[in-house]
């Protein structure tokens, strides 16, 4: 074999080895399977799969409403009658306050997970971890105005 071979061998497994890192740090990084909380300046809290390329995305929505009782209660986006048709939110990142990873063992991407049948449709959060979901889970008021002087 020539230099100019080998040289060509060289660069199509460096080539094949890079594509293959790509796509594992691909998966790894900008995987939708993770669930996180998302505060919009809006007020509105949201929870779902998120994604961040090369949109920022929630894929498999929830939001947080109150109940005739007052209580919160976790309801997939796909109940609203707004919801999207492909079940998808795109987000403005100008309209994101924060987001945060979920603990993917908590009870609340336990609850998401759920399929509709085991009640995660209608069922909030039970009296016992209420206390525990509120009070990042509770939907964001606006700070209190300070008086003008």
């Amino acid at each position: 074999m020539s230099i100019s071979t080998n040289i060509k061998l060289i660069a199509v497994g460096v080539i094949i080895g890079v594509g293959i890192m790509g796509v594992v740090l691909w998966k790894s990084v900008f995987s939708v399977d993770r669930y996180a909380t998302v505060s919009l300046s809006s007020g509105g809290l949201m929870f779902g799969k998120i994604s961040r390329f090369p949109r920022t995305t929630l894929t498999d929505p929830f939001i947080v409403i109150k109940d005739q009782e007052g209580r919160e209660q976790l309801v997939p986006l796909r109940a609203a009658p707004w919801a999207p048709k492909d079940g998808i939110v795109y987000l403005n990142d100008d309209m994101i306050m924060n987001w945060s990873y979920l603990d993917p063992a908590g009870e609340l991407v336990q609850q998401m997970k759920a399929p509709p049948s085991q009640g995660s449709q209608q069922s909030g959060p039970s009296p016992q971890s209420q206390s525990q979901v509120s009070p990042s889970n509770a939907p964001l008021q606006p700070p209190p105005k300070s008086p003008v002087r």
